[in-house]
C-alpha cells in the first residue's frame, strides 16, 4: 500500500465511524434491531471488512472491483469497528451517554452541539480561504450550538427589531 492508499484508508475509516455514530445518535438506530427486522444474522461491520479483504486476497472479486480498492474498503471497515468498540463506546459511556438509547435525547443534544462547533470552525476556515461559499456554515453552527430560541433573542438584539423583521430571520429560525 502506498502513502496515498493509507491516507484513503484512514479517511474512509473516519467516514465509516462518523456514519455509525450518526446512525446511532441522530437517527436512533440500533444495529441489533435493524438486523433482526431484516432477518440478517448479528453482524459487526468488521466481519464484512474481513470478508472483503479475504476475497481480495484469494482473488475472488468481481471484475469491476480493483484489488487495491477492496483492500482499502475492507481495512477501513475493520478499523472503524475496532475504533467504535475500543474508543467511541467507552467514551460515550464515560460521559454518560447510554448507547443502548435509554438516554438518546442527551446523546442527540451532545452530537448537535459538537457538530455546531465543527460547522462554525469549518465556516470560519472557508471564510478565510478561497472556499468562501462554505462560510454559510457559521450561522448554521451558531444556531446548532446555542439553540433556536437563544439565537432568535441574540439576533434581535444584534440587528434590532426593524432589520430582524425585514430580513425575515424569524421565518428562517421557525417556531420552537
Amino acid at each position: 500500500m502506498t502513502g496515498h492508499d493509507i491516507f484513503l484508508t484512514l479517511l474512509l475509516t473516519a467516514a465509516f465511524e462518523l456514519v455509525t455514530v450518526v446512525l446511532r445518535l441522530v437517527w436512533h438506530l440500533k444495529s441489533a434491531v435493524v438486523q433482526h427486522k431484516a432477518h440478517w444474522p448479528r453482524t459487526h461491520h468488521s466481519y464484512i471488512g474481513l470478508l472483503v479483504v479475504a476475497l481480495a486476497m484469494v482473488g475472488y472479486l468481481p471484475a469491476f472491483i480493483e484489488f487495491r480498492i477492496a483492500l482499502i474498503v475492507g481495512i477501513a471497515l475493520m478499523a472503524s469497528d475496532v475504533i467504535h468498540h475500543a474508543a467511541m463506546v467507552p467514551l460515550l459511556r464515560r460521559y454518560g451517554y447510554d448507547i443502548r438509547m435509554v438516554h438518546h435525547e442527551a446523546a442527540h443534544r451532545y452530537l448537535v452541539r459538537w457538530s455546531g462547533a465543527l460547522a462554525i470552525a469549518v465556516g470560519v476556515f472557508a471564510l478565510l480561504t478561497p472556499f468562501t461559499p462554505g462560510s454559510w456554515l457559521i450561522p448554521m453552527g451558531f444556531i446548532s450550538r446555542v439553540g433556536k430560541k437563544r439565537s432568535r433573542v441574540l439576533m434581535q438584539r444584534a440587528l434590532g427589531q426593524k432589520l430582524y423583521h425585514r430580513a425575515k430571520i424569524a421565518k428562517f429560525l421557525g417556531n420552537d
